[in-house]
């Protein structure tokens, strides 16, 4: 496995890496709630996007990190004031290699790039996605408070706030 940063021609095979990921998952309770078409599109890949290729050149997880923070993040209970913040979106790994040390590796590369840029690392995740909780209160993130988000095409959603210290 390789992790690295994507490179903008990859972005469309990135979007459909995302739409494969949720497609894959369409029996799961913790399916993600992306829409094609919808979210994710090219422009929510504004950051740093790091991609996790296998022994064949595919794709098998990847992960958005910038410092938009989303709507509902002003209400979260905070360990630490600080406008140096990155966020996490769109971590995915492909149902095949999950539970393999791929989400790790890329939780890895987003903590090692930021680094001198940041003071704290924050996400979200739907709050009844009891494996993705796992995996981030077993890399140290500290759970924040619930909040309320409405996503077009979606609707309103409970999801889990988490913030890492760097």
């Amino acid at each position: 496995m390789v992790i690295r940063r994507a490179h903008l021609n990859e972005y469309p095979q990135v979007i459909e890496f995302y739409y494969s990921v949720s497609d894959s998952m369409v029996d799961s309770p913790f399916r993600p709630t992306w829409r094609r078409g919808i979210y994710p599109v090219l422009d929510d890949l504004i950051g740093n996007l790091f991609i996790a290729k296998d022994e064949n050149d595919g794709i098998i997880g990847s992960v958005l990190v910038n410092d938009r923070q989303g709507s509902g993040y002003e209400n979260g209970a905070w360990q630490l004031n600080t406008d140096r913040v990155a966020v996490i979106h769109l971590l995915a790994v492909t149902p095949t290699y999950q539970h393999k040390g791929v989400a790790r590796a890329l939780l890895d590369a987003v903590r090692n790039s930021m680094i001198g840029m940041a003071d704290t690392i924050r996400l979200d995740t739907l709050e009844n996605n009891i494996p993705a909780k796992r995996l981030y209160e077993g890399y140290g993130f500290h759970s924040c408070g619930d909040i309320d988000v409405e996503y077009e095409g979606v609707g309103v959603k409970k999801f889990t706030l988490y913030e890492y210290l760097i």
